[in-house]
């Protein structure tokens, strides 16, 4: 069954509002990345409703979405190691690459590696993989991109 995708695009607003909020404070804590975690799953996952329903265009689908990729050049990540996923990925070479929105929510929703960094005062980057990705790869965007990639989609 197609859902109706009015209730999905009112969730998928409620979310880049609330990331918007949240993103934008002085600084995070451990329980602000928690919730910030939380909230891009939960768009992502609404995004993947619509996206796999056809609900958004074709057009929407093919956006490609700007993000540095870093080649995985390590040993296999553990998951006591999480927060050292730098020394598997070389950080040194990124490489600019363009992902259209449905790999996104893959990455987001299955992701092995997910960090937050700021910038100065700006919400910054997010650094992601997929667990079926990590031996591959690290993708980094733009956090202002995916919050705006979730206003577009519930508009």
């Amino acid at each position: 069954m197609v859902p109706d995708s009015h209730h999905w695009k009112v969730a998928l607003a409620r979310i880049a509002d609330d990331l918007e909020r949240r993103a934008d404070r002085s600084r995070w804590g451990a329980r602000a990345e928690v919730a910030l975690e939380s909230q891009f799953a939960a768009g992502a996952y609404a995004l993947r409703k619509l996206l796999e329903n056809g609900l958004l265009g074709r057009a929407f689908e093919k956006r490609l979405l700007r993000m540095e990729t870093y080649a995985f050049h390590h040993a296999p990540i553990e998951l006591s190691h999480w927060r050292d996923f730098r020394k598997h990925y070389q950080m040194a070479k990124p490489r600019a690459s363009r992902h259209p929105p449905l790999f996104l929510c893959h990455q987001l929703l299955d992701s092995a590696v997910f960090q937050l960094e700021r910038e100065d005062s700006a919400p910054g980057w997010m650094y992601v993989t997929s667990d079926h990705q990590k031996h591959k790869a690290l993708y980094r965007i733009a956090i202002n991109d995916v919050i705006q990639l979730f206003r577009d989609a519930s508009g």
